[in-house]
């Protein structure tokens, strides 16, 4: 069955799509990257990719700030807002009705804005350094856990069956780790305490993210704060935060440069600059290019990549809001999936003129084997969100019970009932009623 608010998690692929197809959309360099600005400066710009993260988180303070007064200035004259919109329009009247600590509780509001910034970011470097110990299922297990204990949001079967079929996912997860412990290319191939650490590390990070989205169900749904109203602190306190990291590091460097002796801290700092590696340098981006069509480019990228950003989170805010922070989980292979998919349908099609790389890296020796095994657990998961979200429907060992579909045929059924009963107490009340009359009849006759 199908939820009208189902239309956010499709608009959160779609823009989440685009934003990635500002820098690269691929699977480990294994195909042709698909780009919206295939141009040789490009090659080059989606590298500072921290740079991209504050104007990013700039666009979203700025567009979230006008929407704000945008809908301000129409709540008086329109009935029904904008899409974009339609959360704001009574949160200025009910926030009042939930301010009894508002000191307390906006120091808890802006540490839940703050923690959200620095687990995206500690989770962004912990995937590029520990690949394929990414085990998102564990977070499933957590969000569930607190949705229902925090939210009181009701597990039903069909969806706890969910939570037990991604164990398959799992098991082609691990089989992508065995693989890697063949190439013997990667840190935790050569150490493999790393592995528990990086797992228990990772653990906490899903705990913490898990943490966060509840919050932020909370602050929405009992403290009426609307989606523009947290993007607004999430895109300051983001914009201000990773400026200050990135000038820290424009003037630390992290090591010289050493093409032989790599370590985990190329992978952390990635900008080569004056043979020097650096976290971010605001100089080697500014020095990018020179040529002008190029650095055209580069703020065409930039301003849509704040729209396409600022909508992407929005969208995600829509799903929180109007789903819950279940549904954010399950979205992450969803994304998954469609960035492999799109990829392998791109570079297909280039392939027939001849022109695609079909999963060829030198560098990774079972780059097909890992391909196939993440897609095939993408898949699985892919599935289990349409179990979910209960556009199909198991109607077997009683799992579709607590369906919408069936909620809403009972709740049919019963109204039904109800009212057939109703109408059968009102006749018997009105044949007592005619005979009552004939009764007073004969008696004055």
């Amino acid at each position: 069955t199908y939820n009208n608010n189902y239309k956010y998690i499709l608009l959160t692929i779609l823009f989440n799509l685009f934003n990635e197809s500002l820098n690269s959309i691929n699977y480990y360099s294994a195909f042709n990257s698909l780009k919206l600005f295939p141009t040789n400066a490009q090659e080059k710009y989606p590298s500072h990719k921290l740079i991209h993260q504050i104007t990013g988180f700039f666009g979203i303070f700025i567009i979230s700030t006008i929407s704000s007064n945008i809908n301000r200035s129409r709540i008086s004259h329109v009935e029904e807002t904008p899409l974009i919109l339609e959360e704001e329009s009574n949160s200025s009247s009910k926030e009042k009705l939930n301010n009894k600590n508002p000191v307390i509780l906006k120091l808890y509001f802006y540490l839940i804005i703050f923690v959200w910034i620095i687990i995206e970011q500690a989770i962004e470097k912990y995937n590029r350094t520990f690949c394929h110990l990414e085990f998102w299922m564990i977070e499933l297990g957590i969000i569930s856990y607190l949705c229902s204990k925090k939210l009181n949001i009701v597990i039903y079967k069909h969806q706890k069956l969910v939570l037990y079929f991604n164990i398959i996912p799992i098991i082609f997860k691990i089989g992508t780790i065995i693989l890697a412990f063949y190439e013997k290319k990667l840190y935790y191939t050569h150490y493999w305490i790393l592995i528990p650490i990086g797992l228990l590390i990772y653990f906490l990070f899903m705990f913490a993210k898990s943490y966060v989205n509840v919050s932020l169900k909370y602050f929405m749904d009992s403290k009426y704060f609307s989606a523009n109203k947290i993007l607004r602190a999430y895109g300051l306190i983001g914009t201000i935060f990773l400026t200050i990291i990135c000038i820290i590091s424009t003037l630390f460097e992290c090591k010289d440069y050493d093409e032989d002796n790599k370590n985990i801290i190329d992978d952390i700092c990635s900008i080569e600059y004056n043979n020097k590696k650096y976290f971010e340098n605001f100089i080697k981006y500014i020095n990018t290019s020179e040529d002008i069509y190029e650095i055209i480019i580069e703020v065409l990228v930039v301003i849509l990549g704040m729209i396409f950003f600022y909508f992407y989170k929005f969208y995600t805010m829509m799903i929180i809001k109007y789903l819950n922070p279940i549904y954010i989980t399950l979205l992450t292979p969803t994304i998954y999936f469609f960035d492999k998919l799109i990829s392998l349908i791109y570079n297909l099609i280039l392939t027939i003129f001849n022109k695609g790389i079909f999963l060829v890296n030198d560098k990774i020796i079972y780059i097909k084997e890992n391909f196939y095994l993440d897609f095939s657990g993408d898949i699985f998961c892919f599935i289990s969100f349409l179990v979910y979200l209960e556009i199909i429907e198991l109607n077997c060992l009683d799992l579709s019970y607590n369906s919408r579909k069936k909620i809403e045929e009972r709740a049919r059924i019963e109204s039904i009932t109800l009212n057939n009963e109703f109408a059968d107490v009102k006749n018997i009340i009105n044949n007592e009623d005619e005979d009552e009359d004939i009764d007073k009849d004969k008696y004055v006759n």
